[in-house]
């Protein structure tokens, strides 16, 4: 097993019920996702995940308890391996990961793509858009809609 693989599996084992999950395969995104939430001072422990395969062995552990529930799921919806709709269909059809709240990000402002992600059962949609500060803004305003109580501000 390599170094790596080790951090990010200890770092895994300290993840609480407050933690978020990232699936996104653009590194540039994720890096503006943890912008917007340091901006917005949001101190929730970050699980991120750069690809669709990556995503399904996370949402397994999540599953069979291995790890700790977060309290958002958030998906890219066009995954550089497939697409984030499989996801949200595995984290509806499990008893343990059907409530937790799911937000997709995507480049994609196609009417189908919104539809077939809200019917499978995210919680909500939001287009990435060329402005990085109005994305980080609507990021965070997203999150605190769904989640409300869930996120933990910095003192």
């Amino acid at each position: 097993m390599s170094l790596e693989r080790d951090k990010q599996t200890e770092k895994e084992h300290d993840a609480h019920p407050s933690s978020i999950v990232l699936i996104d395969d653009e590194s540039a995104h994720r890096r503006l996702f943890r912008r917007a939430l340091k901006k917005a001072g949001i101190d929730n422990p970050l699980l991120e995940r750069a690809s669709l395969a990556q995503g399904k062995a996370l949402v397994e552990e999540l599953q069979v308890g291995k790890i700790p529930l977060p309290c958002v799921v958030v998906v890219d919806l066009n995954l550089g391996d497939g697409r984030g709709t499989a996801l949200i269909e595995s984290l509806r059809k499990h008893h343990r990961t059907q409530k937790i709240p799911i937000l997709v990000l995507s480049t994609s402002a196609l009417e189908s793509d919104i539809e077939e992600s809200l019917l499978l059962g995210a919680s909500n949609y939001l287009t990435k858009g060329a402005n990085s500060d109005q994305f980080c803004e609507c990021v965070v305003d997203k999150l605190r809609e769904i989640l409300d109580v869930t996120l933990v501000a910095k003192a």
